[in-house]
């Protein structure tokens, strides 16, 4: 079907809730054409095709769009349910005042909004290249070695799933799971009994699967499954502390994702991959002081990260106030 100029469109059918009920407008004149999943919104003469759009990107567009999705895997609209939505229709004349209002305010936040974004791409990338250059060094000095001489990689173990249990209790032990390092909603325990690999809150494990593959993970104490791998360094060659920053540098991440790719039929990550990797490291005194460094760093960079992130969120509230007072007859 070709789209009309100066009209909408919508995603009416998608796998994604994030996706539903998105709106385009289109505003330059061309052909173009839609297909499934599709649906076009022509404005009547009474409303500015603008002033439509605005107020589909308005929390009160959002918020009704949550409200109708149903579907087990597809979430679905339909126009009838989209006509049971009350738009606020000022003359024609105070619709486009208002237009011009926001498109001049929007434009100074959209500027906004990307120099933020582009100074959160940079503090992330900040300690990303710190920590490459920590260990890129040829000191003579240095030991220089490959993991497999200066660690152990302990795969982990789990009994079936008939074992496991969401109640902790007298004789079960936490199983660590690599989701639980992003979240506590599933917080799984077996019988203590059961139980083959362990790990402290100190020890550095690595994410075998994906994505993302080779997630550098610490914090938890409980018995790891199989999804997980334990790094277990000779104490008296490195510090679990080097070892957990050395392991999260870009270069070795590269490596690995690498040889997966070259690894036909291979399934995560095996120690014969992660073995031969080489690591320098000074003694023990100065890898102390380097940790220290890169701790210090990563709550700096961090700190900025937190600081754009929250800008970013002003800046989205700061839109939907604007939208909020606009569609409100309060936009003066």
């Amino acid at each position: 079907k070709k789209v009309q100029f100066n009209s909408l469109l919508i995603c009416t059918a998608s796998g994604s809730k994030s996706h539903l009920g998105k709106i385009a407008l289109i505003n330059i004149r061309d052909d173009y054409a839609f297909g499934g999943f599709m649906g076009q919104i022509t404005p009547a003469q009474i409303i500015d095709p603008k002033f439509l759009y605005w107020f589909t990107q308005s929390n009160i567009y959002i918020d009704f769009i949550g409200s109708l999705t149903d579907g087990a895997n597809i979430n679905n609209l339909r126009f009838n349910q989209l006509s049971n939505l009350p738009i606020p229709l000022p003359p024609l004349e105070e619709q486009k005042r208002i237009v011009s209002i926001l498109d001049e305010a929007f434009e100074g936040l959209d500027r906004a909004r990307e120099n933020t974004e582009a100074n959160l791409k940079s503090a992330r990338e900040l300690f990303a290249n710190l920590l490459n250059a920590t260990f890129e060094s040829n000191n003579e000095q240095w030991t220089h070695s490959n993991l497999g001489a200066a660690c152990q990689f302990i795969g982990g173990s789990q009994p079936p799933k008939a074992n496991f249990t969401l109640e902790d209790g007298e004789g079960l032990i936490r199983l660590v799971q690599i989701r639980d390092y992003k979240s506590d909603k599933n917080i799984t325990f077996i019988p203590r009994t059961l139980a083959r690999r362990f790990c402290t809150a100190n020890d550095v494990m690595i994410g075998r699967y994906g994505p993302p593959l080779f997630q550098i993970l610490r914090g938890i104490e409980g018995a790891y499954n199989v999804a997980l791998m334990k790094a277990e360094p000779n104490p008296e060659l490195l510090s679990k502390d080097y070892l957990y920053f050395f392991l999260r540098n870009g270069r070795i991440l590269k490596y690995i994702i690498d040889a997966s790719n070259r690894a036909a039929g291979q399934i995560g990550l095996n120690k014969a991959t992660i073995e031969p990797y080489p690591i320098s490291y000074p003694n023990l005194a100065e890898q102390s002081r380097i940790v220290a460094e890169l701790e210090k760093a990563e709550v700096n960079c961090k700190s900025l990260e937190t600081k754009y992130r929250t800008k970013l969120q002003d800046i989205s509230d700061l839109r939907q106030s604007l939208l909020q007072k606009a569609f409100a007859g309060e936009l003066t």
